[in-house]
């Protein structure tokens, strides 16, 4: 049996088995994190392993703490870029943890 797809004709397949396997063996956390530019597979299972299993939680983390689970090539710059990314998609604020700039003191009158 033929069908008619964008203008090619194709055998029919009800479904791909496999592709449904595959997807399914793959916790949807690690879908999640890979939707960062940068982070593939193997970084998002190294983020999962160390309990950063969602977007907020890549949110909230530190350049450093990044640095430490993927102990890879790159630097801060490209951590600061996937927590950047990360605030973007998801709304998450700067972390508490970061300190605020103190306020200037007003002139003596």
């Amino acid at each position: 049996m033929l069908y008619l797809a964008q203008d090619h004709l194709l055998p029919y397949q009800p479904y791909y088995p496999w592709l449904i396997l595959y997807l399914a063996s793959i916790p949807m956390s690690i879908q999640e994190l890979q939707q960062i530019k940068g982070i593939g597979p193997k970084y998002a299972q190294k983020l999962e392993a160390a309990g950063i299993t969602t977007l907020e939680d890549l949110a909230q983390s530190t350049p450093e703490q990044l640095a430490e689970i993927i102990q890879g090539r790159g630097g801060l710059a490209r951590y600061e870029d996937w927590i950047q990314q990360a605030r973007e998609m998801t709304g998450v604020p700067q972390s508490a943890t970061e300190t605020p700039p103190e306020p200037s003191e007003p002139a003596p009158t």
